[in-house]
């Protein structure tokens, strides 16, 4: 910088003219991003929920996996017991609540 004052000046007259024109604007529909009127949106949600509610809480390939580990004489691994009962031991041990 050269020490000379640098000022900006503002035109607040062309910001208010830009802001009080006398053309009103047009109203334009709202959508939602795949282009469905606003309003369908609250019918849109009930289906969503009807649908959802009608999902089975159980999962044939997670259950079928399930059987699969239960019946893997190895799991869990040695490993993963050892480290699960030093966790659980140090938890106990450190009094915290949330064991």
């Amino acid at each position: 910088m050269d020490g000379s004052s640098n000022n900006m000046e503002i035109n607040t007259k062309m910001v208010a003219a830009a802001v009080s024109s006398s053309t009103p604007a047009k109203r334009r529909s709202v959508t939602t991003g795949d282009s469905a009127p606003v309003g369908d949106s609250f019918a849109s949600s009930t289906a969503l929920e009807v649908a959802l509610n009608n999902i089975s809480a159980v999962r044939p390939e997670a259950v079928d996996r399930a059987k699969d580990l239960i019946a893997d004489p190895n799991y869990p691994s040695a490993d993963t017991v050892k480290k699960l009962s030093e966790f659980f031991a140090n938890k106990m041990q450190s009094n915290d609540p949330l064991c």
